[in-house]
């Protein structure tokens, strides 16, 4: 469940009993209004989850190692959390973007890495 959704229903927990004016006084207005901009928060936060992370990435920033190279990027980098996945695309000489079958995979962390043993090449990395 992503973070957006649950501050959505906190919201709506805390705007039922303003909204229903269950509670005394001036509560119900407040409580109203809590659980109204929670709701709105959390629906901004949900679109924000949803959309990809983008890294885009130039030969320079391949890392060698004894068996070719790799691209690391940390989580608190992509915040896509520990299940994030990734896609990469190369940039061809005429600007477009097209799919590269790599090694994209993520460790215990939620750190994506990206392993190749071809030359290094620039494009982009998705993580969704």
């Amino acid at each position: 469940m992503s973070r957006g959704l649950i501050i959505i229903i906190i919201g709506a927990i805390i705007a039922a009993p303003g909204v229903a004016g269950w509670l005394p006084g001036h509560g119900s207005l407040v409580a109203g209004w809590v659980g109204v901009a929670l709701t709105v928060a959390g629906g901004f936060l949900q679109e924000y989850d949803s959309k990809p992370f983008e890294f885009k990435f130039v030969k320079s920033d391949w890392d060698a190692l004894a068996s070719g190279f790799r691209i690391i990027v940390p989580n608190d980098e992509h915040k896509k959390g520990k299940a994030a996945s990734g896609e990469i695309y190369t940039l061809d000489p005429s600007g477009f973007y097209s799919t590269c079958m790599c090694d994209v995979g993520s460790d215990a962390d939620g750190n994506i890495v990206v392993a190749i043993d071809a030359q290094p090449f620039a494009g982009r990395l998705v993580i969704r």
